[in-house]
């Protein structure tokens, strides 16, 4: 069987700067294996907007894969990503409601442990509370059903120096292992005070003075994607980098 790579070498696409526009697009989930082989095999013509075809359910215009492409190679060293509002440090109360599962308790525990351990000025106090009142200023965890297969969620960060109030647990969701639960707290903890994630192109690039060699850090907590068996790897060096960096 012919490899991508071997495919692309054989293309009919010849010119450079379609291949590395395809290959983004293969690498960061744009286009499917088949389309992207049926490009390289039959070549391409492009529509009057410059868009790629039969690109899954987005279209991609020339225009804006050049810019990722070139945002791609010039931030190689910083693809940790971050949201418009940042939080300004200190210790968190997170308040989790008394429905949550015990499982998942105990890994929201876990996970906050694991932030607290790094020493960073960024801490999380985690109670479990005796009613489901949403609270201001503290992180709620809810159990609740969300209309997707999306493990967890959490709500946006509403003002500069703020943390994101709301963490949303899938109760429709099931099979998940302890390990993977305490990655996905550890994960919608990011996200409460600005991270987003590292291998997409959502959010603002973070400083250039962190280095992160490991493009795109795929180990990273903040990885967009994380499997209902996943195991706890911990925070990798870039991570590290990162809320060292703000907090």
């Amino acid at each position: 069987m012919v490899s991508l790579d071997e495919l692309a070498k054989i293309s009919a696409v010849k010119d450079p700067q379609v291949i590395a526009e395809l290959d983004w697009l293969w690498r960061n989930g744009g286009i499917n294996k088949e389309d992207y082989c049926n490009i390289h095999k039959a070549g391409i013509t492009f529509d009057a907007a410059g868009s790629y075809p039969a690109v899954s359910h987005i279209f991609y215009t020339r225009e804006l894969v050049q810019k990722f492409l070139t945002e791609e190679r010039n931030n190689k060293n910083t693809r940790h990503r971050r949201t418009a509002n940042m939080y300004s440090g200190g210790t968190i109360r997170v308040r989790v409601y008394s429905r949550v599962p015990a499982s998942w308790r105990t890994e929201i525990q876990n996970a906050c442990a694991a932030w607290n351990a790094l020493g960073y000025n960024v801490r999380f106090s985690h109670y479990t509370a005796t009613d489901n009142v949403v609270r201001s200023s503290e992180i709620d965890i809810q159990y609740t059903p969300i209309a997707s297969t999306t493990i967890s969620q959490t709500l946006s960060i509403a003002c500069s120096g703020c943390f994101s109030e709301l963490i949303q647990i899938n109760q429709n969701v099931y099979g998940i292992t302890n390990a993977a639960m305490r990655m996905n707290i550890a994960h919608e903890l990011g996200h409460t005070i600005g991270l987003h994630h590292t291998d997409t192109f959502e959010g603002l690039a973070v400083s250039s003075a962190i280095a992160c060699s490991n493009f795109p850090d795929p180990a990273s907590i903040m990885k967009s994607s994380i499997a209902l068996n996943e195991p706890w790897t911990g925070f990798t060096t870039c991570d590290r980098s990162v809320i060292d960096w703000y907090w």
